[in-house]
């Protein structure tokens, strides 16, 4: 199950002559890869034998494209990735169509970090079989990930016109579309994960991220709150769903960011977030304890210190405050 990882929205407070910004853990505006970690593999068949004894195999007959396949698979397995780049390569300098060599070469490069060389091979891939939804939805993956948004677009389009419940691509499609400011596409390819899937996580939880941007705090709140309904564990979806809440004005956001915190005590911006409210409704010292909580979890971040200055300024702690604003500026030299 996908995590949230990023700040969002920041929301500019007036407090005393500073400003300090609030932030919401939502979802990175990047596209989630096709399965856990990495792209959506199509899994070949794999012929039974050792890899010595494909040793042997191809000692006898070093033309047999097959053996090097099969044997790539199994150094694969064992996470010999290079030494399985190798064999594929030799099978299709033998065979330059060798459709699934080429498939699995691209995506071990991908997992050594070779972009470029999967997005060739994909390339290859699809002029072999141009209907193949699953290379047109890595490589758009994988051109997403070079900074070829435009050429991504055009894969993901294609992709789902091939396979058309192909919910991650609609998912990726939607987190692009977002990324280029098109909120209103973004919600409408997430309104179509849902018809097909009414009990995806990640869809609640996304569309609670676009509606957000869309200013639509209402319908954040009832999103992330069907997702807090398919994971009530899930610390981020009750962080964000109080986010939503403090902008909509209605109650309840300080007792999600209390439940974000007692699921994960690390969440940093759930403190943060919290002492913004905290201040916004005079509790200065619950707010300092907030704050001073998320700059334990963060002690880098120079904007905690300057919103952390204003509190204690505000309290009367002149002394700390001076000593928050000079920890500040040398953090951000």
């Amino acid at each position: 199950m996908m995590k949230s990882r990023l700040l969002f929205l920041t929301l500019m407070l007036c407090i005393g002559f500073c400003l300090v910004a609030q932030q919401s853990e939502i979802c990175p505006a990047k596209n989630k890869a096709r399965n856990a970690d990495m792209l959506k593999k199509a899994a070949p068949k794999q012929r039974e034998g050792t890899i010595e004894e494909f040793d042997q195999v191809i000692e006898k007959n070093p033309s047999d494209t097959a053996a090097y396949f099969y044997r790539a698979n199994l150094k694969a397995a064992e996470s010999d990735l290079q030494g399985a780049i190798d064999d594929l390569n030799q099978a299709i300098s033998i065979n330059p169509n060798y459709f699934q060599a080429l498939n699995l070469r691209a995506q071990l490069r991908s997992d050594i970090g070779d972009i470029a060389g999967a997005i060739l091979d994909y390339d290859r891939v699809i002029e072999l079989r141009p209907d193949n939804a699953l290379a047109h939805a890595n490589r758009a993956f994988l051109k997403d990930k070079s900074g070829d948004t435009q050429g991504a677009m055009a894969d993901y389009d294609r992709a789902i016109e091939l396979d058309s419940t192909d919910v991650i691509s609609y998912l990726n499609r939607a987190i692009l579309k977002s990324n280029s400011k098109d909120v209103q596409g973004a919600i409408e390819d997430i309104d179509r994960i849902i018809e097909m899937d009414s009990t995806s996580f990640d869809a609640f939880y996304y569309r609670g991220t676009f509606k957000a941007y869309a200013r639509d705090y209402l319908g954040a709140v009832e999103d992330f709150s069907k997702a807090i309904e398919l994971d009530p564990e899930n610390s981020s979806a009750y962080s964000n769903r109080a986010l939503m809440k403090a902008r909509a004005g209605v109650d309840g956001a300080l007792e999600d960011y209390g439940k974000a915190i007692e699921l994960n005590p690390s969440n940093v911006t759930a403190y943060y977030n919290r002492s913004i409210l905290r201040y916004e409704s005079d509790d200065i010292q619950g707010a300092i304890e907030d704050i001073s909580q998320a700059i334990a979890l963060r002690p880098n971040r120079a904007d905690y210190y300057t919103t952390r200055s204003t509190m204690r300024e505000k309290a009367g702690d002149y002394e700390g405050a001076q000593e928050d604003r000079a920890k500040a500026e040398e953090l951000k030299q």
